[in-house]
């Protein structure tokens, strides 16, 4: 399930009501972000130590369980959509929180399908994030 993690990470969505909601473009995120809660589909599914860095152009995911542990991909973020768009449209993801200490985002969809045993699977992850 990290796996569909990160493949839905590439892209996402933010809405919230903050008031660091209004930074504009991928500064915003720019920093170390440490994953506290991974749900899917309801269950915890929280990997130990993990964490994503965003500089202003390139996000890494680290964590030892995701196959892209350690690789940098690119993301774009816009402010006024609040959208995440990372590894040019693998993932999307809609931001409910985006503030200077956290940074919660959901799965909306994913472009590409996930398949188990000939059945597609479909699902939601909700990540909540806390900046160092």
């Amino acid at each position: 399930m990290l796996l569909a993690m990160m493949v839905t990470a590439i892209t996402f969505t933010a809405c919230g009501d903050d008031d660091d909601d209004n930074r504009e473009g991928n500064s915003a995120l720019v920093g170390t972000w440490d994953l506290i809660s991974l749900v899917t589909d309801g269950k915890d599914e929280t990997p130990p130590n993990a964490y994503w860095v965003f500089t202003e152009n390139k996000v890494t995911v680290h964590d030892r369980t995701d196959i892209m542990n350690g690789n940098a991909v690119d993301y774009t973020y816009d402010a006024g959509t609040k959208t995440l768009t990372i590894a040019y449209g693998v993932a999307k993801y809609k931001v409910l929180t985006l503030s200077s200490t956290t940074l919660k985002i959901q799965s909306i969809g994913s472009e590409i399908e996930v398949e188990y045993n000939g059945q597609k699977l479909e699902y939601t992850d909700v990540i909540t994030f806390k900046k160092r």
